[in-house]
């Protein structure tokens, strides 16, 4: 996490990112690729039917992480409005893209590095009670349905 707002054990849909690794140049020239909003919807609902709070908010992805500079982490915030920082995702969304699959990302915050000191939180008994109930809730939406195609109307690759 690069804000306040978003603690360690935080939920997060991912809505955009911005591209700063060195995958998504092969498939795209769009710096900044978007997931499929209907699944990205389809991932709100979920989390709003097991009554856990989620945020929204944009990722930047990196082959460095942990290594850029707090001015560089500080601008990409300010800049272009991440929350939130990863290694695959803008990988991810445009691979996805030029394949045709939909694509959705649903983190859980494990670290934050928007304060003075790093502070990593994946080895928190915290951290992993958030993210065992989080992919339970997951598996439980697909075993019932609410990733199919019937669900959506089309074809899914969730």
């Amino acid at each position: 996490s690069l804000v306040p707002e978003l603690a360690i054990g935080d939920c997060l849909v991912a809505d955009q990112g911005l591209c700063g690794e060195g995958t998504s140049a092969y498939y795209s020239k769009d710096p900044e690729p978007k997931p499929s909003a209907d699944l990205c919807g389809r991932l709100q609902r979920i989390l709003d039917r097991a009554q856990m709070s989620w945020h929204k908010g944009r990722i930047w992805s990196t082959d460095a992480p942990y290594r850029e500079a707090r001015s560089l982490l500080r601008e990409v915030h300010e800049r272009h409005g991440i929350v939130a920082v990863d290694m695959e995702y803008t990988a991810l969304c445009t691979v996805a893209a030029f394949r045709g699959v939909k694509l959705a990302a649903l983190f859980v915050i494990s670290d934050e590095i928007w304060r003075k000191q790093w502070t990593a939180g994946f080895t928190r008994s915290d951290f992993k009670l958030q993210l065992r109930q989080t992919i339970t809730e997951l598996l439980a939406a697909m075993a019932a349905g609410n990733f199919s195609e019937q669900s959506s109307g089309g074809q899914d690759n969730a």
